[in-house]
């Protein structure tokens, strides 16, 4: 008989990553309404698009990360995450990395560059700091700074 180890996330912390999946999934539909059929109460097209991605790739690639987003957060959620010191240390990089360049992008923006579409489109921008929040949270998560270990006498062997 083996001992697994359950890593109890707070309710706040799971509540965080869903929150910021479903500002994710809200930033899709917005930009998918504007594709098929605009509406006047919201950013046009034009606004949502921050790169030259063609607009059939950009939500290919949403729909992933969205999935990916439910996927984690879901088993954050149940409790059953395999803790990683060094996974949380990768993510942690990244993640500032990403947060940086982003607030970077929105400052630079706002200060000198607007004329450029790349510093000018700011949904793109916020959402992508939703992201690298999301990225910066998983990584807390791994390096002990949102969760309690409980040991579980369940009779398995870890994986």
């Amino acid at each position: 008989m083996s001992l697994n180890i359950k890593y109890t996330a707070s309710p706040l912390y799971v509540a965080i990553l869903w929150g910021l999946s479903l500002l994710f999934l809200l930033r899709t539909v917005g930009q998918l309404v504007q594709y098929l059929s605009p509406v006047e109460w919201l950013p046009r097209l034009e606004a949502w698009q921050g790169s030259a991605l063609p607009y059939g790739f950009l939500l290919f690639s949403q729909m992933i990360i969205l999935a990916v987003m439910i996927l984690i957060t879901r088993r954050h959620a149940s409790g059953y995450v395999r803790k990683s010191a060094s996974k949380g240390k990768w993510l942690l990089v990244f993640g500032v990395a990403y947060f940086a360049v982003m607030t970077s992008r929105l400052i630079i923006g706002l200060a000198q560059l607007s004329a450029h579409p790349w510093f000018h489109k700011f949904i793109p921008a916020f959402f992508h700091l939703v992201l690298a929040s999301f990225v910066l949270l998983i990584a807390g998560f791994h390096m002990n700074w949102v969760a309690k270990q409980d040991k579980m006498d369940t009779g398995r062997a870890m994986q």
